[in-house]
Order: C-alpha cells, then structure tokens, then sequence
C-alpha cells in the first residue's frame, strides 16, 4: 500500500487538449495478451494531495486557480477515486463573455479524479444588475442555467449578458442574436431534453456547450451518412463562427478528420489501447499527420 502526503505548488490542467470522441472502448470479447497477469500487479493507494494556489486549470470556458485538498484511495485493478473539496477563483467563460467566478468549487464524493461535481457561480455586473450563469452537474455532463440578481426572466437575463443593456434597447441585429441565444439556452438547459430531441430530428448528435475555436457558447449537430462516414456543423452563438466536420474510418484505429471553418485543418489520427498494470485499459489518440491552411 502507498500512503503519504503530497503539495502542489505548480499544477497546470489543459482542459481542451482531451478529447473524449476520441476515446476507444474495446469490445467485452477482445482479449489482450498479458492482461490477466497485469491486472493482478495492481497496488492499493491512500495519499492526500494538497493544492496549492499556483494549480491552474484553463479551457471548456473555464480559466481559473484552484486549492484544497483531496483524498485519493484505489483499490488494486481499480481505477483511483478521491473525496475531497477545491475551491475555485477565475473566470468562465459563457456566451462570449468572461464572467468572474463569484463562488466556485470542484467536489469529489468518491468521485473519480476527472470526473467531480461542479458548483460554479459565476457573473457580470453592469450598474446595479447582476447576470451570469449557475453550472452544476459533473465535470462530463455540466449543467449551465441563467441566472440574475433582479429576478430577470431568460431573455433579459442574455440581453444583460450578452450586450450589457435590456432587451428593449438592442438593436435589430442583437435582438436576432438574442432570439437564437434564448432558443439555445433553451435547449441547452439538460444534456438529456437536447438529445431526446436531436433523436427526434434524426440526429446522431445534438449539443450545446463551449467553444475556444467558436468565441464561447455553440451548438453542434451531426449525422452518421454511413456507419464510418460521419458529417458535423457547429456554429458560435455570439461569434457566428461556423466549423464543418468531415470523419472519415480508413479502418478499425485509423481515422481521416477534415475541418472547414475560418481556420481548415485536415489530420490522420492512429488511436491505440494499451493495458497497463491496473488492469484498465490505457487509451491514446496519435495525430500522423495534420496539416492546417488558415
């Protein structure tokens, strides 16, 4: 067993860099050679971590330094779970515009290490109004409401946000630029209403999150044209920024992904499973290639 205490002065947590399309899960009949024997050199663990202030953690919105402490235990062949609290200062990110986190915190409940509980408040002062957003959820599945200090309905609430004035004094432009925010917001409010309605439009993806290439908030839908050609469009909510997608399967691990937008970029990506002595399945995504043209 491992036991002790580490601190953390300098932690640095790119959020962007993963990308969870990318991630392979091997079917229950494929057997790895070794496997066996590695998942039983696992070792039980029970450390402490302190974070520091100097641990930042920036993207998916969210450009903030974190602290506190957590406990992280694993059992052998199983992955580590921790309990604990971080408390969150910085900004998020949300419709375009850099909101100060007034009340942030990370909580693990046993959780795993990358997927804890969000309590994010984070908002914009303009005069005497206060607006922003409240996310809850989990880190894989955040929830994202609106809120205000002045018991603002939505659209007032996003004409606050988004321009910094209510909605009766927006121009002709922002006021259709507020009507797509509220239809999105809309449909943003729960993971599970967006998909049961991207299946209703016979879509295999339909979402609403943050986007660093799209300038914030954007909405994403796609469709499988054939089981490995896949065509997606996404489109920026403030920025009007639009991103298509074209991924192409050459085989079981090997996949051609083009992109066209205001930057185009095309790659050739070899994703691999490894065990590793966990007994877990340790999964990368390798770029061979990838060539941009702006």
């Amino acid at each position: 067993t491992i036991g002790g205490r580490v601190a953390f002065d300098q932690v640095r947590v790119l959020l962007d860099s993963l990308e969870s399309s990318d991630i392979v899960t091997p079917s229950r009949d494929v057997v790895i050679r070794g496997e066996e024997e590695a998942s039983n050199q696992g070792v039980a663990a029970d450390v402490t971590l302190d974070v520091r202030q100097g641990a930042t953690v920036k993207g998916r919105g969210l450009d903030a330094t974190v602290s506190g402490s957590l406990r992280v235990q694993q059992n052998p062949g199983q992955p580590p779970r921790a309990t604990g609290e971080l408390m969150v200062n910085g900004t998020y990110k949300a419709y375009g515009q850099d909101l100060t986190v007034t009340d942030g915190r990370l909580i693990y409940a046993s959780s795993p290490l990358d997927n804890p509980g969000i309590s994010i408040t984070a908002l914009r002062s303009i005069d005497e109004v206060e607006v922003g957003v409240q996310v809850s959820g989990t880190a894989q599945e955040p929830r994202v409401e609106l809120i205000s200090n002045s018991g603002l309905n939505d659209v007032a609430t996003l004409s606050y946000l988004l321009f910094g004035r209510p909605p009766d004094r927006t121009t002709v432009g922002e006021s259709d630029s507020l009507s797509q925010a509220a239809l999105l917001a809309a449909l943003g409010r729960t993971s599970e209403q967006t998909q049961n309605l991207g299946q209703k439009l016979g879509l295999d993806q339909l979402s609403f999150s943050a986007s660093s290439d799209l300038g914030g908030a954007a909405v994403s839908l796609g469709r499988y044209l054939a089981p490995n050609l896949y065509l997606g469009y996404s489109i920026g909510l403030v920025s009007g920024s639009e991103l298509i997608e074209l991924r192409y399967d050459l085989a079981r691990r090997w996949t051609l992904r083009t992109e066209v937008g205001e930057e185009s970029r095309a790659s050739v990506r070899y994703r691999f499973i490894q065990p590793n002595t966990t007994g877990a399945d340790s999964e990368s995504d390798e770029t061979v290639q990838d060539d941009n043209d702006s």
